[in-house]
């Protein structure tokens, strides 16, 4: 994954640094608004999601706890890096920004990616 072309993705709306987790230890993950990408073991960009909790200052592990719930996800994501996004973001924006990173990623799981309108479509 190139962190440089998610951050630009995001633009001016990047708040912080991205910060990057192992499954086992969630808590370095902080802030509740942005998008995240799980990676496997062999680098292997698995989901790209994001989180929507402008005031939750721990909605980004609240989001990782609800994933790793599913069977099978807390052995297959090994590092989840979190890309922190301005909290006064509208929700539609995020979700925006999410089905274009999915689109550049290509993930392995999960298909329910937002919808991205072209540009100048309302």
């Amino acid at each position: 994954m190139t962190v440089h072309a998610v951050q630009r993705l995001i633009g001016e709306r990047a708040v912080g640094e991205p910060k990057t987790a192992t499954h086992g230890d969630i808590s370095v993950l902080v802030g509740g608004t942005g998008v995240y990408v799980a990676e496997s073991v062999s680098d292997t960009i698995l989901y790209v999601g994001s989180v929507h909790r402008p005031r939750d200052p721990h909605g980004i592990r609240s989001r990782m706890r609800e994933h790793f719930r599913r069977t099978g996800r807390r052995q297959r994501w090994v590092r989840i890096t979190f890309f922190p996004i301005d909290a006064d973001i509208p929700h539609g924006e995020i979700l925006s920004i999410e089905g274009r990173l999915s689109i550049l990623l290509a993930p392995a799981e999960g298909r329910a990616w937002p919808h991205v309108r072209p540009a100048g479509e309302q």
